[in-house]
């Protein structure tokens, strides 16, 4: 789904993805005012919805490719989150730019592998950067595709996390190979119940009854309480997608 393409770079900044979470219109909007050229793919974007067959060729287009690591809840302005996006354009050996998350040093070198924002101004430094810097943009885009290929891609990783996973599960029970306990917050729960009640949805929509009955118990793990919010909450992103689709 990720290659490598051969094409012009005539794109300088691009982000594909919902413009309407968190605060990703406000960034965009304010690399626009700022006379940076930005072109945006998904909800709420410039150009519209992008079929997945052609998301590669925009990632292989553009020079620098936006990341966004808010996720979409009340606590926006603290909460982040990893996201594929970054390891999806280094599949196909673009240069990407991601909002920091405390995760992303695990994944790839910072300054090496991929550079990171923290907030608007840094956001514009490093694009006018970038831009004007050729040479240590493509350095960093083939590092991070050499990166993505031996740790990322789906064959040599898929085998090397089952492996380490035997390995774990092959261990006496005991506290010291206890995992933590989770907490998960009211709120995570709710969109969760939310995300379900969504897929669940698509997929009697699309005939797939089977799988719908097979998720259905997982609507109500959390009791009927947040069961209720959940599917509210559900409610009101299909409609939301609805009005977007058809306005």
């Amino acid at each position: 789904m990720f290659p490598l393409i051969d094409t012009p770079k005539d794109i300088d900044v691009s982000f594909v993805g919902n413009c309407l979470k968190a605060d990703r219109k406000e960034y965009l909007d304010f690399l626009t005012t700022n006379g940076i050229n930005v072109q945006s793919f998904g909800f709420g974007s410039s150009s519209g919805f992008l079929p997945i067959s052609e998301v590669a060729k925009v990632f292989c287009r553009t020079k620098i490719n936006l990341s966004f690591s808010k996720l979409e809840n009340q606590t926006v302005t603290r909460t982040t989150g990893h996201k594929g996006r970054i390891i999806e354009a280094a599949l196909t050996g673009s240069f990407c730019l991601s909002e920091f998350y405390p995760a992303l040093p695990h994944v790839f070198d910072i300054g090496k592998e991929i550079d990171c924002f923290t907030d608007r101004e840094s956001l514009l430094a490093k694009v006018r950067f970038y831009l004007s810097h050729e040479l240590e943009r493509k350095h960093i885009a083939s590092l991070a595709h050499a990166r993505a290929l031996r740790d990322y891609e789906e064959g040599p990783s898929f085998g090397r996390v089952m492996d380490e996973l035997a390995v774990i599960f092959s261990r006496p029970a005991g506290p010291a190979q206890s995992p933590a306990l989770l907490n998960k917050s009211s709120e995570f729960m709710t969109n969760q119940i939310s995300d379900l009640f969504v897929h669940g949805l698509s997929m009697v929509l699309r005939g797939r009854l089977a799988a719908f009955v097979a998720v259905g118990p997982e609507l109500l793990q959390y009791g009927p309480r947040t069961f209720i919010s959940g599917v509210a909450g559900g409610m009101a992103r299909v409609a939301f997608i609805l009005r977007q689709k058809f306005r």
